[in-house]
């Protein structure tokens, strides 16, 4: 009833539970981060929500993002920026007594 799922659409993976409307768990994850994507590739994005009833998706872009021309792709495929989350990551450090 939550309508969990996800897809790998090139290198981004998409996820849903199109039963809860929480940006959280409705978003795309490495757009254009591991290879540059094309416009094409964010409307399949917004159709895979689009046809899973996901009244609301997050795509998560790096700054660095590929290509270039990427930003432009999104407003007019409905989507526009929303905040701006920080991430932060460490090695894992194995210590031992």
């Amino acid at each position: 009833s939550a309508g969990i799922g996800c897809e790998w659409i090139g290198d981004t993976l998409v996820a849903w539970t199109s039963g809860v409307d929480v940006l959280i768990f409705n978003r795309a994850l490495c757009v254009g981060k591991t290879s540059p994507v094309t416009e094409a590739h964010v409307r399949a994005i917004a159709a895979r929500f689009d046809r899973q009833g996901v009244t609301r998706s997050f795509l998560q872009v790096a700054p660095d993002a590929a290509p270039v021309e990427l930003a432009s792709w999104l407003e007019p495929n409905g989507y526009a920026p929303y905040n701006r989350w920080a991430k932060f990551a460490r090695p894992l450090v194995v210590r031992t007594p």
